[in-house]
């Protein structure tokens, strides 16, 4: 029987499709900084110590870090036994991975992921061009004072104002259902890139599915843009009529004012449109045709990558961690183990974030195992405290699954 450590008393049923489900808008407006779920610090570093294989993490981290790479492995080491070392603890780590694509395919499944989470981050820019303290908000504002100002006096002006303000919440809606759907399209996205990225599946199907995809989300786009924005100039021209038939100064003023809103938010709209679409085309297009061009002349030969680094800890703190490899240091938390000390850890599920210089939350998962595999209730179990910690693994972050059992993970020295 194994011990399952996850810092919480009971969890809903979830499933890791629930994972990446709608509301979008919804999580990236409200995430402003990194999530502090709680960590497991009664670790035991004899029973620590050893080899895991890294059995699935974010969609971005295996495209960015791990491109091309199959079959990785972390081993944790140290030269002093622990109880020999003052309260910091240094603790060598030696990933070990099988690159399984060429050096031009690494880089274009790199470049894959940064367009993907800048689909992301547009995506939450439109997201919050609607919320409630945006310009639309405030232009709804401006023309609900002079709607219940006239509302018994002027019946033919109230109306097309009312107009306006229902076409208004209603774009707002469509920006929110569009945001949902063009984010699950990055996340199918993401997921096709990381099976590419590990030669799972016959390539030229997934690249198939790739670039249809990628028109799949342009098109939708492309539709968001000229549904809202062509509603938005009509709101415009309502608010315009009504504005040569009012005499009221404060009137004419707070519907000028409402007028010049929305049309900022109109060219904001365009601008992040324009940008998304630019950055899907360079996924389905250029990026995809160097996949191509490159699995074309890359020979099978497997090349074993390693990467040596550090991991601190303090005592007391052993679920803080602080990851300094291949010239960067990251900070990483132990949020959920499995197994006893005594008889070894079977799964352990390590999170980290940072900041980008934009401010927004940078999120990594990681689920590493003492076997190439888990069970997946398991697997959904982890996920799912995860998700219950705030940790967002949507969009560009999707949690894909690692290759740990190709024929090829034999070919790496134990």
């Amino acid at each position: 029987m194994k011990l399952l450590v996850l810092n919480v008393v009971a969890l809903p049923p979830l499933t890791v499709e629930a994972l990446d489900s709608s509301d979008f808008c919804m999580r990236r407006v409200a995430t402003k900084t990194c999530p502090t779920p709680p960590t497991i610090d009664t670790i035991d570093l004899h029973t620590f110590l050893g080899s895991y294989y890294e059995v699935g993490t974010t969609a971005r981290y295996k495209l960015r870090s791990e491109g091309g790479l199959v079959c990785m492995r972390s081993n944790f080491s140290m030269d002093t036994p622990p109880e020999a070392q003052a309260n910091v603890v240094t603790i060598d780590v030696q990933n070990t991975g099988l690159q399984v694509v060429g050096i031009e395919s690494v880089s274009a499944f790199s470049k894959i992921s940064y367009s993907a989470a800048d689909v992301c981050a547009n995506a939450a820019r439109m997201c919050a061009m609607m919320d409630t303290s945006s310009k639309l908000s405030e232009a709804l504002v401006r023309i609900g004072t002079v709607s219940n100002d006239i509302a018994f006096s002027s019946p033919m002006d109230l109306k097309p104002l009312n107009h306006a303000a229902a076409i208004i919440n209603s774009s707002v809606a469509n920006v929110y259902r569009k945001a949902d759907a063009l984010a699950l399209t990055v996340t199918v996205i993401s997921r096709i890139a990381a099976e590419l990225s590990q030669g799972v599946g016959p390539y030229d199907t997934l690249l198939r599915a790739l670039r249809s995809t990628v028109t799949s989300g342009s098109n939708e786009v492309r539709e968001l843009g000229s549904n809202v924005i062509g509603n938005l100039t009509y709101t415009r021209n309502l608010i315009a009529q009504v504005i040569t038939h009012r005499t009221n100064p404060s009137h004419v003023e707070l519907l000028s004012e409402a007028s010049t809103l929305i049309e900022q938010e109109i060219e904001l709209l365009i601008s992040q449109v324009s940008r998304i679409q630019g950055l899907l085309s360079s996924i389905g297009g250029p990026l995809a045709d160097t996949l191509e061009a490159d699995a074309s002349l890359t020979n099978q030969t497997k090349n074993i990558v390693v990467t040596k680094g550090q991991v601190i800890q303090t005592t007391g703190e052993r679920g803080n961690m602080v990851l300094s490899i291949k010239q960067t240091i990251r900070p990483y938390k132990i949020i959920a183990l499995e197994g006893f000390p005594l008889l070894g850890y079977s799964s352990l599920l390590v999170y980290s974030c940072e900041l980008d210089s934009n401010g927004d939350p940078v999120e990594d998962v990681f689920l590493l195992s003492s076997s190439p595999s888990i069970p997946a209730p398991i697997v959904n179990i982890l996920l799912n405290l995860a998700s219950t910690y705030g940790i967002s693994m949507d969009c560009d972050s999707v949690f894909v699954p690692t290759v740990q059992t190709t024929g090829d993970c034999g070919l790496l020295p134990h």
